[in-house]
């Protein structure tokens, strides 16, 4: 469900298999069904590198010159030049600029 703005910047890398995603379900009287969309931008700073099956969800920012790391699951705003990692990704090192 793509259904808000999704902006990738310059230079941006996005490896296979990833999942960018500006919407998610809510529920209404006990189903998922009916429920209205949630939906809210993402934005991929200039130089980032997304890597393998990572998942970005609605809301998010990763800023410029990030890694995401393989299987990781952003559900939080990602800071500048850093590595991130994990269910749900947090910052693991620091990543200089160049």
């Amino acid at each position: 469900m793509a259904t808000d703005l999704i902006r990738i910047d310059h230079e941006v890398m996005l490896s296979p298999y990833c999942v960018v995603i500006s919407g998610n379900h809510s529920s209404m009287n006990g189903s998922y069904r009916y429920g209205p969309a949630l939906v809210a931008p993402i934005v991929i700073g200039k130089g980032s590198w997304i890597a393998s099956h990572v998942v970005v969800t609605a809301g998010c920012t990763i800023a410029e010159n990030c890694l995401i790391a393989a299987n990781a699951v952003v559900t939080q705003n990602i800071p500048a030049n850093v590595i991130a990692g994990g269910i749900p990704a947090r910052i693991i090192n620091h990543n200089p600029p160049s």
